[in-house]
């Protein structure tokens, strides 16, 4: 994302709220919301808005780009000053195997490599490198995808 996300940000939310109504067609937008709310330094925000969207969910584990709100949930706990490691990491397995079992690559390979930074920024290195090697990062096809970027740049520092 590029420019001001505060400007982003007051031009989002209005148009938000009424597309909350729509259900299960809100969870990319929510995920863009959430997003930016986290780009915008607004972790508690983001971190209601997914508790939102999830609670309202039937199965808060079933769901197009519903691992990606685990995913981002996940960093974010584990952003918070003193946060729950130990929630943070149950976070992101958990988009982890959402996106698995969704069989949906690209938001495997999101979760796997938020796992494995998680586990490198803890010392956790065998761990990251598992996770890492987990991602599904290696299906991707096109080689200059962000997701293969971060990858790579987190192997060279894994070693």
């Amino acid at each position: 994302m590029h420019g001001d996300v505060a400007d982003g940000l007051r031009r989002m939310e209005p148009a938000f709220e009424p597309l909350d109504g729509i259900g299960l067609f809100v969870l990319l937008p929510a995920v863009v919301m959430v997003d930016t709310l986290a780009r915008a330094g607004r972790n508690r925000d983001a971190l209601a808005l997914i508790a939102r969207v999830l609670d309202k969910m039937s199965d808060p584990k079933l769901g197009m780009f519903v691992s990606e709100l685990w995913r981002i949930r996940g960093e974010l706990v584990a952003r918070e000053r003193g946060g729950d490691t130990a929630l943070a990491e149950h976070h992101l397995q958990a988009a982890l195997r959402i996106a698995r079992g969704q069989e949906a690559t690209l938001l495997q390979s999101r979760a796997g490599i938020a796992l494995a930074t998680h586990f490198a920024e803890r010392g956790r290195r065998e761990e990251a490198k598992t996770a890492l090697a987990d991602s599904g990062v290696s299906a991707l096809a096109d080689r200059s995808a962000p997701e293969i970027v971060a990858a790579d740049k987190l192997l060279a520092v894994l070693g």
